[in-house]
């Protein structure tokens, strides 16, 4: 619980809050200055198709998927997770 208070009273600093949101408008602008289409969403993270970004690995393929969020965790010691494409399907009528 200790924890969890930390997080929101962090969370309510609006200093600490500019300053994450300018680290991910740096990342993405970085990305973007080679080539790199990103799409941010608000402060904490920056979305990258990875599929476009590496067209030769297949987006099914295990490890392949994994490999470049291990990357950006081993080198820059960006935080990465691949989440698939869940996110951004389009809804469909039957779900």
């Amino acid at each position: 619980m200790e924890r969890l208070a930390v997080g929101l009273y962090d969370g309510m600093n609006l200093d600490w809050l500019a300053y994450r949101i300018a680290q991910v408008q740096y990342l993405v602008d970085g990305l973007e200055e080679i080539g790199v289409v990103c799409q941010q969403a608000g402060g904490h993270a920056a979305f990258v198709d990875a599929g476009k970004l590496l067209p030769h690995i297949p987006g099914r393929s295990v490890p392949g998927t994994r490999r470049w969020p291990a990357s950006c965790i081993k080198s820059p010691g960006i935080r990465a997770v691949e989440i698939g494409l869940f996110p951004v399907r389009p809804r469909s009528e039957n779900r």
